[in-house]
């Protein structure tokens, strides 16, 4: 499900949060929505009409395509985020013996 539409992106975070990639989703405002991530990190998107910075621990990327996905080798699970037509960043749950070896 790609999205680029702030209503759109907010219910693919809660689709998100029900397969335990993300958590404490909040809409905190019409441009700051925050989440914490499957680690423990506090997070929260910046959204502008259709492009969004994401805002993790000191680190900014932006995008203008999220989209909740099953195809990167690392993850069970996972949103990927896009910039110009260009896969650049992931949060995702680690498969069962990646989780071993992260811990």
């Amino acid at each position: 499900m790609k999205v680029n539409k702030r209503e759109e992106v907010i219910k693919l975070l809660e689709a998100a949060q029900s397969k335990e990639i993300i958590s404490n989703l909040t809409d905190v405002s019409m441009r700051k929505i925050a989440f914490v991530n499957n680690e423990g990190t506090d997070c929260y998107i910046e959204w502008y009409c259709n492009l969004g910075t994401l805002h993790i621990a000191g680190f900014s990327l932006w995008f203008d395509e999220i989209e909740l996905t099953e195809t990167h080798p690392c993850y069970l699970n996972e949103i990927g985020f896009s910039y110009d037509g260009r896969r650049c960043g992931f949060i995702g749950k680690l498969l069962p013996h990646l989780r071993k070896v992260a811990n």
